[in-house]
């Protein structure tokens, strides 16, 4: 603003004057004469001085307003005597005069022979300068600039305002005066002390492909040198920007423009991008700017391989085949690779090309899948950790690193277990309670019934009866042709009298467990059948087996029959549990026949042979309660989903050896006692064999 125009916005509060003031024209005010030599206010001049119109008496006329009056826009400049340094400004102010004394006041601090506009502009100038010095030596102390000081507000700083207008205040005499002084200091082209770029993008082509590559710049530029901004011509952060943005694609051309694609991938981040950032430095620094964070990240895809790309492949993205399988297999996995060889990467991943993550994921089931074909179903489905996993991880790890220079770190596979697996694993550990009834039919219908109560547990897989064990249905496939629309209705409205409102889950797990049950007692059912048609052709199997040797023999003989059976049929292997049988009445009245013996005797022995009876009733009570106890808590404990499958099996085992215990002991003491009182009658063929009678024309019955 030049002199003039401060003059005019100053007159409208105090202005040089004519001894008389007409109020009229200027409006309400008062008249003050102002001795300049002695720097004070002179109500009375001397007669002398009036004719003489001294000069060191002047008049003032000071306005009073309503409310305070705004002057703006005076320009000021600062400057730092020992550096570059220099601030221009415009200053806003109000003064408010309204009473008498205000005006003397006014007068005292701005009266002389200079106009009041001048020695106002001095005393807030002076200010200025005493206020911006310290903040510039403090800034320098800091590490900062200046320019920080206002960066907040818009080239504006409460600090500057607030002791500027305190002091020039002061010197008015507002500390004594009612009278105000209020004055605000705006930067004029304030530069911006903060520039940012955010994902800036340049284009550039390499020299062995057609598709255009991009980097992306992000950067933070900030102001150094004022000096060097206000000469620059740049007016605002739109400015600097596109000013920036012509650097940056200036260095782009220079360090990227035909180089090859993989040149570029190998040198980027270590190379390329510092020479990209020490260019836009110089730039800067040109402009009075310095760059204080920078990135460059390209859309180059295999930029990634240097430091790692995660592949994963869930299982719902793969279908695969075992070998000589009908069915399919799901493998999921995650892997992540580097790249060690450039060149060999060529091969899989073209320079410029794209979706090289799809690539890589369509390769790793490729490989996967020539892994798999190779693997027996039942490995497969039972040895997956042991036997499948390292086959792949070595496949991967060799194959992708000798074709395509890829380091592999296999994170996990895991495999999608198949139906016929969770049916295994359901019917493992299994613990199923039979019984059977062998009739006499060798000894022509003569012989005793026997009984024989036992368990059997499923504890593995033969060697190749998998495929036997997946042939077998029992409904545990969800597309099982057992579940008839009309069956799966009875299951439903089952379910549904139980649990209300089932969720789909809860009727398959019903579904499911339906299945073992019934495979399960379909398996008692054929050791029953395998039984009953052997043992049924031993003729005084009653008698034989009253020794412990042969009946230890039978017992091993029945186990081999049945064991055989089960793993021809099944592919099952099976244990046989707490084998019991039952004691033929024959065997007490051959014990205890004597042709010569004495009335008394034979007295004695029907009274002992009655005694045992009653012993042999209550003991086999008793421990028939017991056993029904344990088969009880037997059958609660595999209805319990939660239980953990190998706490489950310790348990099944000791009550299974608890049962057997209780039913050994109780043939024992029988055998026992009864071996005090009575006397053999007969004597058993010592050529008798279990084994070699239960055994013999197996292949035959095996047939049946």
């Amino acid at each position: 603003m030049n002199d003039i125009q401060a003059d005019h916005q100053l007159n409208q509060v105090i202005r040089k004057a004519n001894k008389s003031v007409d109020a009229r024209v200027h409006g309400p005010g008062f008249v003050k004469v102002f001795d300049a030599k002695k720097g004070s206010i002179s109500n009375k001049p001397t007669m002398m001085a009036r004719m003489l119109g001294n000069r060191d008496f002047l008049y003032y006329f000071i306005k009073t307003h309503g409310k305070p009056v705004v002057i703006s826009e005076w320009d000021f400049t600062w400057r730092e005597g020992t550096s570059e340094v220099e601030l221009d400004f415009y200053c806003t102010f109000e003064i408010s005069v309204t009473t008498e004394e205000d005006a003397e006041f006014l007068v005292k601090s701005l009266g002389g022979y200079e106009s009041p506009t001048i020695v106002l502009y001095r005393l807030i100038d002076s200010h200025l300068h005493r206020v911006l010095s310290n903040i510039y030596m403090k800034s320098v102390r800091e590490g900062n600039s200046i320019l920080s000081e206002f960066s907040d507000s818009q080239g504006e700083s409460s600090k500057l305002n607030d002791e500027v207008s305190a002091g020039v205040a002061a010197d008015l005499g507002s500390a004594r005066a009612p009278f105000s002084f209020r004055g605000g200091f705006k930067l004029i082209s304030a530069p911006p002390v903060q520039v940012q770029f955010s994902q800036a993008s340049t284009a550039f082509e390499v020299s062995d492909s057609d598709v255009r590559c991009n980097i992306n710049t992000s950067a933070l530029f900030v102001l150094e040198n004022y000096q060097k901004y206000k000469a620059s011509g740049l007016k605002d952060v739109k400015s600097i920007q596109q000013y920036m943005k012509g650097a940056l694609e200036e260095a782009t051309q220079l360090y990227l423009f035909g180089n090859p694609y993989y040149e570029v991938v190998r040198n980027f981040a270590d190379t390329i991008s510092g020479d990209i950032e020490g260019h836009l430095e110089k730039v800067a620094h040109r402009i009075g700017y310095q760059v204080k964070m920078f990135q460059s990240l390209t859309d180059i895809e295999s930029m990634e391989l240097l430091d790692g790309m995660r592949v994963d492949v869930s299982a719902d993205e793969t279908e695969f085949r075992t070998r000589q399988s009908t069915g399919h297999v799901k493998v999921g996995l995650s892997a992540e690779m580097r790249v060690s060889d450039f060149d060999l990467l060529k091969r899989l991943i073209k320079p410029g090309q794209n979706g090289v993550k799809s690539i890589l994921k369509k390769e790793v089931i490729k490989i996967c899948r020539d892994v798999i074909t190779g693997i027996e179903r039942k490995a497969f489905n039972l040895s997956f950790d042991d036997k499948v996993v390292p086959q792949i991880e070595n496949a991967l790890t060799e194959k992708l690193g000798k074709r395509y220079g890829l380091d592999v770190n296999v994170i996990k596979v895991e495999q999608e277990p198949t139906e016929d697996a969770l049916r295994f694993f359901a019917l493992m550990g299994n613990t199923q309670y039979f019984e059977l009834e062998v009739n006499p039919i060798a000894d022509g219908g003569e012989g005793d019934i026997i009984k024989i109560e036992s368990a059997f547990e499923i504890i593995g897989m033969s060697e190749n009866g998998w495929e036997n064990f997946e042939n077998k249905d029992y409904g545990y496939r969800i597309n099982s042709e057992i579940w008839t629309p009309s069956k799966r209705a009875e299951l439903v409205s089952a379910v549904n009298k139980r649990i209300d409102s089932p969720k789909p889950e809860e009727i398959e797990h019903e579904r499911r467990d339906i299945a073992i049950r019934d495979e399960l007692a379909d398996i008692a059912l054929r050791i029953k059948q395998v039984v009953e048609a052997r043992l049924d052709k031993v003729p005084k199997l009653a008698v034989a087996i009253r020794e412990v040797k042969h009946d230890m023999d039978v017992k091993k003989a029945v186990e081999a029959l049945v064991v055989d059976a089960i793993r021809d049929e099944w592919g099952l292997e099976i244990k046989l549990r707490a084998f019991k049988r039952g004691i033929g009445r024959s065997e007490y009245t051959a014990i205890h026949k004597s042709d010569n013996a004495h009335k008394m005797v034979r007295r004695q022995a029907d009274l002992d042979l009655k005694q045992h009876e009653d012993v042999n009733d209550v003991i086999l009570e008793g421990e028939k309660e017991y056993v029904k106890t344990l088969m009880e808590r037997r059958k609660l404990l595999l209805a319990d989903e939660d239980r953990d499958p190998d706490e489950m099996r310790d348990e099944l085992e000791d009550i299974d050896t608890k049962i057997a215990e209780k039913m050994s002991r109780t043939e024992s003491l029988l055998d026992l006692k009864e071996s005090e009182k009575v006397i053999s009658s007969k004597k058993l063929d010592k050529s008798w064999s279990a084994d070699k009678f239960l055994l013999e024309d197996s292949s035959e019955e095996k047939s049946k």
